[in-house]
């Protein structure tokens, strides 16, 4: 190449801020106080009524064994077949991708068998559900991420279910550096393939009805506020029952 044609750093780091610039620009939105008043916006579409926003980084969270798995797969069942969430809530019928680093097999078959008998799911709705079961999946490995995009360029799903975010995240939950990468990927994934993402997620076991209290709060998922800061929805899914102190 000529030395003439070859870009020097300062030029190169020029054109680096404008594609840069010009991305956020379009991305973002800015205006005076009296012309965001003024603005029609596009009300927010739900993947679910009310619970799952589209193109939203989601989460569900709650104590060991208390259901969480099976929640989301019934979730993910409901929006594969276009049926009503706890027959109330209505869902946007598409393709759904549940990653499950977790739960075997043989598990997972049994309770994707038992709900699809008992909602009457059919074909057609079976096959808007893909599963992919690995263990060592993860988001913090690029060759991972890489092969995640795939699945999700192939198959075109708009929700996906990570099960879980300890399970697939070997950073440090609590640190904020941390947390954000977690955003950052989540939101890449989101804006890139239009579609939602919810991560399962734990609190600490000795939470579950710490002292006198009743139900979980966001104070109570398991890691950095950022998590619970950079989420469009956040449930908490408690067991029912007494604490043996009370």
């Amino acid at each position: 190449m000529d030395e003439e044609n070859r870009l020097t750093a300062e030029e190169q780091e020029k054109e680096n801020q404008r594609i840069f610039d010009e991305r956020a620009d379009k991305e973002g939105w800015e205006g005076t106080a009296d012309e965001l008043i003024k603005t029609d916006f596009k009300p927010v579409e739900h993947i679910v009524e009310d619970y799952i926003p589209e193109k939203s980084i989601v989460y569900f969270f709650g104590p060991p064994d208390c259901g969480k798995s099976w929640e989301l797969i019934y979730i993910a069942l409901c929006c594969a077949e276009g049926k009503k969430v706890f027959d109330i809530l209505k869902t946007k019928k598409c393709r759904v991708m549940y990653f499950d680093e977790e739960n075997n097999e043989a598990r997972m078959k049994m309770r994707i068998k038992a709900l699809i008998k008992g909602e009457k799911i059919s074909e057609e709705g079976q096959k808007n559900l893909k599963i992919l079961i690995y263990k060592g999946l993860s988001i913090t490995l690029t060759r991972w991420t890489n092969w995640i995009s795939r699945k999700i360029r192939e198959f075109k799903p708009e929700f996906i279910i990570l099960d879980s975010l300890s399970a697939v995240y070997e950073g440090d939950q609590l640190s904020v550096k941390d947390a954000n990468k977690i955003r950052r990927w989540a939101t890449e994934i989101t804006k890139k393939h239009n579609c939602s993402i919810v991560f399962i997620a734990h609190c600490p076991k000795q939470n579950q009805f710490k002292g006198k209290k009743k139900g979980l709060t966001q104070d109570d998922l398991f890691g950095s506020m950022q998590f619970a800061g950079q989420a469009s929805a956040i449930t908490a899914i408690d067991k029912i029952g007494t604490a043996e102190n009370e």
